[in-house]
C-alpha cells in the first residue's frame, strides 16, 4: 500500500521546515494531495467521528476535538483561535495519560498541520510536528483499559497519517514501515482466526474498525 503517489525523485529538492517561507508556500500549493478528511468520505463530520456511536453526545465533540473538526470545514482559520487551543495542549501533551480522546486529538492536529502552516509561525508549527512524531514512537500507558485501541491509534494510525501527510520529510516518510507493521500486528492480535474480535475487545470493535478503515483509505 503506497503512502503517496507523487514522484519520489522530486522530494529531495523540496525545502523543509528549516526554510519556513519556502516550506509554508509549498504546503499551500502542493498538487495532488487533498487533506485526509476530503479523501476519506465521512459525510458532514470528519472521519475521526467514526469512533463514536452514532447517538453519542460525547463531551469531546464540544471540546478540542470538536474544534479540530470544525476547523477542517472552515474556509479560513484564525491564528488566535488556533493558539488558544494549541498552547495548553502542547504544554500538557507530554504529561497526560494517553487515552482515546487524546489519541484522536493527535490525529486531528496531524490532519490540520498543512493548513496550520498558513496561520502559525515556524516555531509552534515545528513543535507540534515534533510532538506528534515523538508520540508516534512512545508506548501508551499499559494500565489504561483502552490500551489496545490507543496503541493502534498512536503508534499505528498517527505515524501512518504523518507519513501520508508529509512524504517530503524523510523522518515522516520513514514512519510508514513501522506503522504498517504495528497496524498489521494489531489486526492479527485483536481478531481471532475467523476474523471476529476476541470477546475481551468486543466493546472496541467500532473504533478499531474506524482506525483500520481510515488507514486503508489513506
Amino acid at each position: 500500500m503506497p503512502v503517496t503517489t507523487r514522484n519520489k525523485k522530486s522530494l529531495p529538492r523540496i525545502a523543509g521546515p528549516d526554510r519556513w517561507d519556502e516550506w509554508s508556500k509549498h504546503l499551500a500549493s502542493r498538487p495532488g494531495l487533498p487533506p485526509p478528511w476530503k479523501r476519506i468520505s465521512a459525510g458532514r463530520r470528519s472521519p475521526l467521528s467514526w469512533s463514536c456511536p452514532p447517538n453519542a453526545d460525547s463531551a469531546s465533540a464540544h471540546g478540542l476535538l470538536g474544534n479540530l473538526e470544525r476547523w477542517m470545514r472552515a474556509a479560513q482559520l484564525e491564528t488566535a483561535d488556533v493558539a488558544r487551543e494549541l498552547e495548553p495542549w502542547l504544554r500538557s501533551a507530554g504529561r497526560c495519560t494517553a487515552d482515546v480522546d487524546f489519541a484522536l486529538e493527535c490525529l486531528g492536529w496531524s490532519y490540520l498541520l498543512p493548513t496550520l502552516a498558513k496561520v502559525l509561525p515556524a516555531a509552534p508549527w515545528c513543535e507540534v510536528l515534533d510532538c506528534l512524531i515523538g508520540l508516534s514512537a512512545a508506548k501508551p500507558d499499559t494500565q489504561t483499559t483502552h490500551e489496545p485501541l490507543v496503541s493502534q491509534l498512536l503508534t499505528g494510525e498517527l505515524p501512518w497519517t504523518l507519513a501520508d501527510q508529509f512524504p517530503e520529510l524523510p523522518r515522516c516518510r520513514a514512519l510508514s514501515r513501522a506503522a504498517g507493521r504495528r497496524l498489521s500486528a494489531g489486526v492479527r492480535e485483536l481478531l481471532a482466526d475467523n476474523g471476529l474480535p476476541h470477546c475481551r475487545h468486543v466493546d472496541q470493535v467500532r473504533p478499531l474498525l474506524a482506525c483500520w478503515t481510515r488507514c486503508l483509505k489513506l
